[in-house]
Parts: C-alpha cells; sequence; structure tokens
C-alpha cells in the first residue's frame, strides 16, 4: 500500500471545511501502514522546519494568503496520543528528536510504548 495524502489537499473542497497546524490524517480509512516496509499510517500537519518562516506564507491579495505547512508522518502509537493526549504534545516529542520534513522511514517512534 502507498501513502496517499493527495485528498488531503482536496479535503478543504470536498469536505467544505479546513486543515490546519496539528490536524492529523490517517492512511484512508485505514489505521494499517502505508507499506509492510515502514510502520507510518497517518499525517500530522505541523510547521515546515527547513524554509525559512517568510515562506510559510504566500500573499495573493490582502484578503488572500496561502499558508504551508508541512506533513509528517505517524506511527500509530503517535496517532493516537495526538488523539488521546493532543498534538500540541506530539509535536514537542518530534521536536526532540528532530523531526522534519525529510522523511526517515526508520526514524524513533516516540510513542512506543505508552
Amino acid at each position: 500500500m502507498v501513502a496517499n495524502f493527495s485528498i488531503t489537499a482536496r479535503f478543504p473542497h470536498l469536505y467544505e471545511s479546513w486543515l490546519w497546524y496539528g490536524h492529523t490524517v490517517t492512511n484512508g480509512d485505514s489505521l494499517e501502514p502505508f507499506a509492510s516496509d515502514v510502520g507510518f499510517c497517518g499525517g500530522l500537519l505541523s510547521s515546515p522546519v527547513l524554509c525559512d518562516k517568510d515562506a510559510w506564507c504566500l500573499e495573493i491579495s490582502p484578503e488572500k494568503q496561502i499558508q504551508f505547512l508541512s506533513m509528517n508522518p505517524v506511527y500509530l502509537e503517535e496517532l493516537l496520543f495526538a488523539w488521546k493526549v493532543g498534538a500540541d504534545a506530539l509535536i514537542e516529542g518530534l521536536d526532540e528528536i528532530e523531526v522534519t520534513e525529510v522523511v526517515v522511514k526508520d526514524r524513533k517512534n516516540v510513542c512506543e510504548g505508552q
């Protein structure tokens, strides 16, 4: 199975809603890993780390801005932790191990054993 976050970009249009910092997405309707060689089964929207803060927002007009967020893949335990405790607590844990937008398929699971 391949991660398909393309629905995330269409989510606000399909559901007349919005996505923002700290929101989580799953692997479709499943909590199964994206592939047999990775444990990630969802994603977490957070602030980009690898670009200047000035690049986080594009002003189209005084009334319209586009905000850029990063999508960080997360393990099942991390996803459940974010749902239970809150995304900010998970983001703190990910920051402690210096997670960036670069996907490291065998990175440490900050909620393993919790």
